[in-house]
């Protein structure tokens, strides 16, 4: 008979060890290729240092050394497969904690859809960027205690009591605002506990009660640099701002109504008759069929791909993996215009600025070269990123720094200021932040290749990515005007007329606000940077502006304008006359014929107001209305 129990607890737990794991490795899957973990990077930039400069400003109130701990942890979603491996084991391990919590409180056993509900709805947050890791690690944390304090003492109730409670000051310093889930994960466990009096179980919840109530408001200095409601709410899901705060209200319901559920089927005699229900195989796949339709569900109903699309296309940039950019933006009818300036940064790196800009949107006219300036504090990044591309190193800097203010220590900031003062000359300043970057886990081999730099500055110009970034450089000082790109544009290329990108981000802006006579200004340009050919959009251009006023003339030594695009353009006119008198339908044979030209855009583009931007684009993303 023990060897017959024995043989069916090992088939038991073989089973449970293939049906979590096989929940385990849906989520991993789903999480790595679908959201995409190094997304989460992007948007909140964690930085992470082991220095104590650095550590010591977490110790300094309540619940700092697990947001400290989840800014470590987040620095591996650059390593995509490795932030789903992080995300997809908090998700099990808050399952199974959870399991171990129903059974403590009467339970049972006899099903495992009703403990991932807490998990489904975590997982409905994962889709949202802005997603807080330490959040979710607190509940994980509050869970993981009070498993460990249950199992030790779990044959001496007044033990785990005192134990508990003794705890419940340390864990309110090292996690913060979850220390009121592990208090009423602990009032609920001693009240459901039917071998003590019922007095005594009202007592020690009462404990549990006051205590916990009164450690956000106890005078301790380290803890009091914090505010009230910082004190009370930090690190717990609720605290953070999301598109569904309803869910993160229901995970924390989950364990009060489980317990009333418990208590209810008790009274009712409904857990004798579950506890009789085996779990066979054939439960144990309508369960995990049920968990992954569960979740798909609350994909469907969370997942924004056109959020997505923006975010991949900011990240793609930063890694300069131009194609992939491009590919995102293809086929999208229209772009926000973020993700407009992204797609021309990588139409300029792939050399098809002034050939193929109208292939794809350009809704926003000049705008969707550089980033308003309405809601530049919000991205400053990535104009640092831009200004950076043209060699305006500068700029550049300065943005890097106002991004300091959003995201302190970033490790994408320190790098750009490192670039910046290495090609500047500024060994030192660069020389420190090397050191910080240095003590990073992700970017310390970065670091190391830089600090060659610093020790031997002949070897800057031998790295290729600042040296083209040093021949872009401005050789004369000039007035900046970064708030007006075409001024900017004007400047940097007076100052260093090597500057190519400089010239084609001029160009495109006279294409973009349709100031032809501009355009035609630059015909020399052509010459001094050896086009292959006249490239297409310029074209284009040109013939509309010969054929637009009689005394217009072009002439560019060693170029002409090709016999396709002219017949091109002959072809555009007779469809235009053709359709003469309905112009929708003139607009609509064009835009299928034509619609990839300048000409299309010069005639029929009506460029959208930049005040129409309500809000900045690359917001937490929801589910559309």
């Amino acid at each position: 008979m023990a060897h017959l129990r024995q043989e069916v607890q090992s088939k038991t737990a073989f089973l449970d060890l293939l049906f979590y794991g096989s929940i385990f490795l849906f989520y991993f899957i789903y999480i790595w290729l679908r959201i995409e973990p190094n997304l989460y990077f992007l948007y909140k930039q964690p930085a992470f240092y082991f220095m104590p400069q650095f550590i010591g400003p977490y110790l300094n109130y309540p619940g700092g050394l697990l947001e400290a701990f989840g800014a470590l942890l987040s620095q591996f979603y650059l390593i995509p497969p490795l932030g789903a491996f992080i995300l997809s084991t908090i998700l099990l391990g808050i399952a199974l904690t959870t399991r171990y919590w129903i059974v403590t409180i009467g339970g049972g056993k006899s099903t495992h859809l009703c403990l991932f509900i807490p998990v489904v709805l975590l997982f409905m947050l994962y889709h949202d960027y802005g997603y807080p890791l330490e959040g979710s690690l607190g509940l994980l944390a509050a869970l993981l205690v009070f498993t460990i304090h249950s199992r030790i003492f779990r044959s001496r109730p007044l033990f785990f009591w005192v134990i508990s409670l003794l705890t419940l000051p340390l864990f309110y310093y090292l996690c913060g605002g979850p220390v009121f889930l592990f208090a009423l994960l602990c009032i609920l466990y001693v009240l459901s506990d039917n071998s003590q009096k019922w007095i005594l179980r009202i007592l020690m919840a009462l404990s549990f009660l006051i205590m916990t109530g009164l450690l956000p408001f106890l005078s301790i200095k380290q803890i009091m640099i914090a505010q009230l409601q910082e004190r009370m709410f930090g690190n717990l899901l609720t605290f953070y701002p999301s598109h569904l705060p309803w869910a993160s209200w229901l995970i924390y319901g989950f364990y009060p109504l489980t317990y009333l559920c418990v208590r209810v089927f008790k009274i009712s005699g409904v857990q004798k008759q579950l506890q009789k229900i085996k779990i066979s195989s054939i439960h144990r796949i309508y369960q995990f069929a049920s968990i992954v339709i569960l979740s798909g569900l609350a994909a469907l109903y969370t997942f924004d791909q056109e959020s997505k699309s923006n975010f991949s296309a900011e990240y793609l940039a930063h890694e300069h993996r131009w194609d992939e950019v491009l590919d995102i933006v293809r086929d999208q009818p229209t772009l926000n215009i973020y993700t407009s300036v992204q797609a021309n940064r990588a139409l300029y790196h792939t050399g098809q600025l002034l050939d193929s800009m109208f292939a794809y949107p350009q809704d926003w006219g000049k705008h969707g070269l550089f980033h308003p300036q309405e809601y530049s504090y919000m991205y400053p990044l990535q104009i640092s990123d831009l200004f950076f591309d043209l060699g305006h190193v500068t700029e550049s800097q300065h943005w890097a720094y106002e991004a300091q203010a959003i995201h302190k220590d970033s490790p994408w900031n320190l790098q750009r200021l490192v670039q910046t003062h290495l090609l500047k000359g500024n060994l030192p300043t660069a020389r420190r932040y090397l050191y910080t970057l240095e003590r990073s886990s992700i970017f310390k081999k970065w670091a190391d290749v830089h600090l060659l730099f610093v020790e031997q500055p002949a070897r800057i110009l031998k790295n290729t990515a600042l040296r083209d970034k040093y021949n872009l450089m401005p050789r004369t000082d000039f007035i900046v005007h970064s708030a007006i790109p075409q001024d900017d544009l004007e400047g940097l290329l007076k100052s260093n007329p090597n500057n190519r990108m400089a010239l084609e981000y001029l160009i495109a802006n006279h294409l973009l606000s349709k100031q032809l006579d501009l355009i035609a200004d630059h015909t020399k340009s052509l010459i001094r940077f050896k086009y292959p050919h006249i490239p297409t959009h310029l074209e284009e251009a040109f013939l509309i502006y010969l054929t637009s006023d009689a005394s217009h003339n072009l002439a560019i030594p060693g170029y002409q304008i090709r016999q396709s695009t002219a017949e091109k353009f002959k072809d555009y006119l007779r469809i235009a006359n053709k359709h003469r008198d309905n112009p929708s339908r003139m607009k609509e044979e064009l835009h299928k014929k034509y619609g990839n030209t300048y000409w299309f855009y010069y005639y029929f583009h009506k460029e959208l107001d930049i005040k129409a931007i309500l809000a900045p684009v690359l917001e937490l993303p929801g589910k559309k209305k």
